[in-house]
């Protein structure tokens, strides 16, 4: 025979049991892929969303840039430098004439050069090139232009 403590014991072990239960088939639910109820032969396995050499959509694409765009601010804002270069470079692979990407990329290849011409890094003429690449009459393409100079 069970005693009171023993028993709630044992429904709080029950219930957590069911609850659990609950959140794995609802999980599974999500995982499992559905299957059409038209399974005509022609039908692609995949929809268009999941094929990647289906185009994304123009929304799809915006919001992708700007997410890229904002995770290299928030990198930018942190001094990682690196980092905030690998996000814009992400924005701008997947959009190539978004105007911000390129901005942002140019202006963080500029400081980035900077940093390292500082440290005495020859790296910093790659990134002073990569900046005049992307913004060749851009506002600090005089500077880059001249620290170019100075580092040959």
């Amino acid at each position: 025979m069970l005693n009171k403590e023993k028993a709630r014991i044992w429904v709080k072990v029950v219930a957590w049991g069911i609850a659990i239960s609950f959140a794995m088939s609802m999980s599974l639910l999500l995982i499992i892929p559905t299957t059409p109820r038209n399974n005509s032969v022609n039908q692609s396995p995949r929809s268009s969303e999941q094929n990647p050499l289906t185009p994304l959509s123009k929304s799809k694409v915006n919001s992708q840039v700007s997410s890229a765009i904002g995770q290299g601010d928030l990198a930018m804002k942190n001094n990682e430098m690196g980092q905030a270069i690998s996000y814009y470079e992400k924005a701008h692979e997947i959009d190539k004439k978004n105007k911000d990407a390129v901005s942002k990329l140019s202006n963080a290849y500029y400081s980035h050069a900077q940093e390292l011409q500082a440290d005495g890094t020859d790296t910093a003429k790659t990134f002073y090139n990569k900046y005049l690449e992307l913004s060749p009459e851009g506002e600090h393409s005089a500077q880059a232009k001249s620290a170019l100079e100075e580092l040959e």
